[in-house]
């Protein structure tokens, strides 16, 4: 492979690189050709090189990752597990986690249950328009997803609980909160955010949330009801009916499903 063919892959700058590694074989590199750099020799050969790849290897990475979507699909998974592990994350079986996710877990409690799937990013999902999932969890805050859980880019802020039950299915770019994020005075919002006010959101078995829903603090969405993609649901929804809208409202009960 060429030089220009090379950093033209790898997004290198290809007078650095033709310098770099020139150098490297050039014979005044090489211990004994010239006096001056007798004493030199031994750092170059060891440092110079570490330096390379230490400069590099971020940003072939990188790109690798940018690029391939088979490898995405194949690493992402294994670092999502590691962050998650890390945090003491509660895992069930067969958790898949696919793409870049955010994970903010300021010292909460999550707990993920069976064969959860989340992807994040069009690589996986075309309906999440390449949109970052994340999980922001604070102190003192719980998390806890059920078996049988599937989302996409979802992204959810928790500062007190959320709990989602089994067989549950979120579309592309759901936003969850149970905290309104600033207080409504406007003389609160200038100093910080005391008197911001926050509730539990739980979303019961078999719910089917559309994509790019908002569910915000309080609410509860009852067992085996559907929302509508779009729906902005700031107050709870009762089992087995169809709602939809912006503020959402049942339009259909289960006797007419």
């Amino acid at each position: 492979m060429s030089y220009d063919r090379f950093c033209k892959l790898f997004g290198f700058d290809t007078w650095s690189y033709k310098c770099i590694f020139g150098l490297l074989k050039k014979k005044y590199f090489q211990q004994g050709n010239y006096k001056l750099l007798n004493g030199y020799c031994r750092l170059y050969r060891s440092i110079l090189p570490l330096s390379i790849i230490s400069a590099y290897m971020k940003s072939i990475f990188t790109k690798l990752l940018n690029t391939s979507k088979i490898l995405r699909i194949k690493l992402y998974p294994c670092f999502n597990r590691i962050i998650l592990k890390g945090n003491q994350t509660e895992i069930g079986e067969n958790v898949q986690i696919h793409g870049k996710v955010y994970w903010a877990i300021r010292g909460g409690h999550v707990r993920i249950g069976d064969n959860f799937y989340y992807s994040s990013g069009e690589a996986i999902n075309p309906i999440s328009s390449n949109l970052r999932g994340a999980v922001y969890v604070e102190p003192g805050a719980s998390l806890t997803i059920g078996d049988n859980v599937g989302m996409s880019s979802t992204r959810m802020w928790i500062h007190e609980s959320v709990t989602i039950g089994d067989n549950v299915k979120i579309g592309g770019c759901v936003l969850i909160t149970d905290t309104d994020a600033h207080p409504l005075d406007y003389l609160s919002r200038r100093t910080g955010n005391e008197g911001t006010k926050s509730a539990p959101v739980v979303i019961e078995d078999d719910v089917w949330i559309g994509a790019h829903s908002v569910i915000l603090k309080g609410v509860t969405i009852g067992a085996r009801s559907v929302i509508g993609a779009g729906s902005v649901v700031t107050k709870s929804i009762p089992a087995d009916c169809v709602a939809a809208g912006n503020p959402c409202k049942v339009i259909k009960s289960a006797s007419n499903m």
